[in-house]
């Protein structure tokens, strides 16, 4: 945190890569907003630093993501929050950690410029983020579409993201692609939006499809029509491995246990990967071994490193809730 705490620019990004500025409804979905150059270049080395002091990642593995030869929809994750909560994700699970100090500071730090920056979307206007999700995404690999558990969060999922390395053209890393999608087959819509490294995205409204705004009023994982789900494409010829921060709010009114929606939503989920699987078996002349499953440890969440950051085994080992 030393470090950031070094050159961060405070509430307002410092505009050092360029004039930072907001769009909302972007791609034509409503409650979609994106700010460019919400990091520059130093906030984003020292952000780095923060990742590269975690050592143990939850790998979630969603199998050959359809209509994608070859490219599988896998991501690393440590997730860190309240005490007794599971790790968002329909596919398997993973410990949550317990933020502590140092990433209880680096909340606020960034809550309060992403409040700032998003404020005309209305984002956290009586709250404060309190869980973190740090996800890292590799060259050849994506997060296929989906919905956050609609009833575990309050409106605003927020996310932040730059690559593990710099790149000749941004210091910052790569670009990428946010996937929105809503309706299926004839009346399915889709809409690419790409972003830029350093770039902060928020999803509210039907963008995100929590319980409250769905006019079906869906809870869990379960999809409808009136919502988008979203995902993550890297760009063509990628080479360096995302990185994003992810920040929520719980709702503390939701039920975190699994539910028979939950269970529905799962069962689809899984029939929709064999189905996709058996497609590429008929291209390929082979059966995809590759299944929706976890895979990932426990054990701690990282080390502490030269500033400050606070995950040794004392800590997180009696403080893990596993799913």
């Amino acid at each position: 945190m030393g470090e950031l705490r070094k050159v961060w620019a405070g509430d307002t990004p410092s505009g050092a890569e360029g004039a930072w500025s907001v769009e909302r409804s972007v791609g034509g979905v409503p409650g979609l907003a994106v700010c460019i150059n919400f990091l520059d270049a130093k906030e984003v080395e020292a952000m780095r630093t923060i990742f590269g002091s975690h050592r143990t990642w939850a790998q979630y593995s969603y199998g050959t993501a359809r209509g994608a030869k070859g490219l599988l929809a896998v991501v690393q994750r440590i997730d860190f929050g309240p005490e007794g909560l599971q790790a968002e994700g329909l596919v398997g699970g993973s410990p949550v950690w317990r933020l502590g100090k140092a990433r209880a500071a680096l909340l606020q730090l960034l809550g309060d410029r992403l409040r700032r920056v998003f404020g005309e979307a209305r984002l956290w206007m009586e709250t404060q983020p309190d869980t973190m999700q740090l996800t890292k995404i590799g060259a050849n690999q994506k997060i296929a579409n989906h919905l956050d558990r609609r009833d575990k969060w309050l409106e605003g999922i927020a996310t932040l993201a730059w690559s593990e390395l710099p790149c000749e053209a941004d210091l910052r890393g790569e670009s990428w692609t946010l996937n929105m999608e809503i309706g299926k087959g004839p009346t399915k819509r889709v809409a690419k939006v790409p972003m830029q490294p350093g770039s902060a995205y928020v999803l509210m409204g039907a963008a995100q499809g929590c319980t409250r705004v769905c006019k079906r009023k869906c809870v869990g994982h379960s999809t409808c029509t009136c919502c988008w789900t979203h995902g993550v494409d890297m760009v063509p010829g990628a080479s360096v491995t995302r990185h994003s921060m992810t920040l929520r709010v719980l709702n503390e009114d939701s039920d975190d246990s699994d539910d028979d929606d939950d269970a529905e939503a799962a069962a689809e989920a899984a029939a929709a990967d064999e189905e996709g699987q058996r497609a590429d078996a008929g291209e390929t002349g082979k059966a995809s071994a590759e299944g929706g499953s976890k895979g990932g440890g426990e054990g701690d969440g990282g080390d502490e490193d030269d500033d400050g950051i606070e995950m040794a085994a004392a800590e997180t080992e009696t403080e893990a809730a596993s799913c």
